[in-house]
């Protein structure tokens, strides 16, 4: 109904929805060279530092606290690393700032990843960063929801062209589902 995208709408824009425990968003990117850790947490300021949508780390009190987890997945060779990604804060360009902060920057990011780091990983036409998993409480029923999708063919076709040394897991490949993650 007319009442319930209104309240939908107020929770979304009105920012009550946020990352936390009753809202999860998982990403998916693949980046340039591998991470030191296979597992670690970022936390940094971020703020404006250019012209348009440009944003950068800042020094602590200059920007917004930013936090997020990685996990390295999969890894191609010594150039390309497939990580999860779960944000703890959303901030523009969150996962691109925070990434290339750590000389990480995904593949494809024409904004945030320089020439010479560019220059490691073979050309990719589209940003190699995509929303695989998005749960959150349902604003009226109180119950956890989850919907999944599947990496676009341009990501999986990217990454089909290395041979595989280290694997924990493959890159998901399931249609979109929508799931009950509580009774």
């Amino acid at each position: 109904s007319i009442e319930n995208n209104s309240h939908c709408d107020s929770l979304f824009f009105g920012r009550i929805l946020h990352v936390g425990p009753d809202f999860l968003d998982r990403n998916l990117a693949a980046v340039v060279g591998i991470p030191a850790k296979k597992k670690g947490r970022l936390v940094h300021h971020l703020a404006h530092t250019g012209p348009g949508l440009k944003r950068g780390v800042v020094a602590e009190g200059k920007g917004k606290h930013s936090a997020l987890r990685y996990e390295v997945l999969e890894t191609f060779g010594e150039k390309v690393a497939l990580l999860k990604v779960e944000l703890e804060t959303g901030r523009t360009h969150q996962i691109r700032v925070q990434m290339a902060h750590i000389g990480h920057p995904v593949i494809g990011d024409w904004l945030y990843c320089s020439e010479e780091k560019a220059a490691q990983a073979p050309v990719c036409k589209r940003l190699l960063l995509h929303a695989h998993t998005l749960e959150l409480q349902h604003p009226f029923t109180e119950r956890m929801r989850q919907w999944e999708a599947p990496l676009p063919s341009e990501f999986s076709g990217y990454l089909a062209q290395w041979d595989t040394d280290e694997s924990s897991s493959s890159p998901p490949q399931k249609a979109p589902s929508i799931q009950d993650t509580q009774e």
